[in-house]
């Protein structure tokens, strides 16, 4: 009887220190329960600004950017002419369309090419038709530029960029004869004549850029300069004259909408 006993209080103990590890750890259910809610915690805890550095910026890498804009064309100290005879005008305006392609091999520098293109123009300059030759004029501007961009302020999704744009700058002056009462007058040659007056453009450049996604973005520019022409404006075959000369200064600002690809 002696002897059972202290066997019996042995395999007690035996059984109670196996049994003791498996309490401590608690059931397993409860420990994969626990590793989603911690993790979920941290998640919840990491600041949302990293999350939006990462979505905004895609110029870690070399990026290919396009970029479309709309813009206002100011000539204001421009002497508008194209019959001096008859007198000038002073300055003209004129809505543009433009489209610029960029590289950005470095987050904080792009260059390219681009294009602008002035829809219209307000200066009307007056001159003298001919007796039963009566004409239409419209002016188009037309320029064909490369470009470079620093950033000044990068606080994204909003950057600050300084550059400049230099290239090829040409006024087109168009002038159509009118119908009169319904038939054409008496003409020699064709109805319409244009003088393209070619010049050098040279202009710095100012823009803000705000970033809606990773891709798409928005901005604002400011692009003062100036185009330089010849002193001799060209002449048609009726006295009809290129309506600048000389060193005009120029005045651009705009919107742009652009779209960035990570190359």
């Amino acid at each position: 009887m002696s002897l059972r006993s202290p066997g019996r209080a042995l395999l007690a103990l035996a059984l109670l220190t196996a049994a003791s590890p498996a309490r401590a750890a608690g059931p397993p259910s409860e420990a994969a329960a626990g590793a989603p809610t911690t993790a979920a915690a941290q998640h919840e805890a990491a600041p949302p600004s990293n999350a939006l550095r990462k979505n905004l910026d895609v110029r870690q890498r070399p990026t290919g950017i396009a970029e479309l804009g709309v813009s206002l064309l100011s000539l204001p100290g421009a002497t508008v002419c194209v019959e001096p005879i008859s007198g000038c005008n002073t300055g003209d305006y004129s809505p543009v369309l433009e489209a610029w392609q960029l590289y950005a091999p470095l987050r904080h520098l792009a260059f390219g090419a681009g294009f602008t293109l002035g829809l219209t123009s307000t200066a009307n300059p007056p001159r003298r038709d001919p007796a039963g030759f009566e004409r239409e004029h419209d002016r188009r501007y037309f320029s064909l530029e490369v470009t470079a961009r620093t950033t000044l302020l990068d606080a994204e999704p909003v950057t600050l960029w300084v550059g400049g744009t230099t290239g090829l700058a040409v006024v087109s002056d168009s002038f159509s004869s009118k119908r009169i009462g319904g038939d054409d007058p008496a003409l020699v040659g064709p109805r319409a004549d244009t003088i393209r007056t070619e010049g050098f453009a040279l202009s710095l450049a100012l823009g803000v850029d705000y970033a809606l996604t990773s891709r798409w973005r928005v901005g604002g520019f400011l692009r003062p300069g100036s185009w330089f022409f010849g002193t001799t404006p060209d002449t048609n075959r009726v006295g009809d004259q290129g309506s600048l000369r000389g060193r005009v200064s120029v005045l651009s600002f705009g919107a742009t909408v652009g779209y960035a690809v990570p190359l």
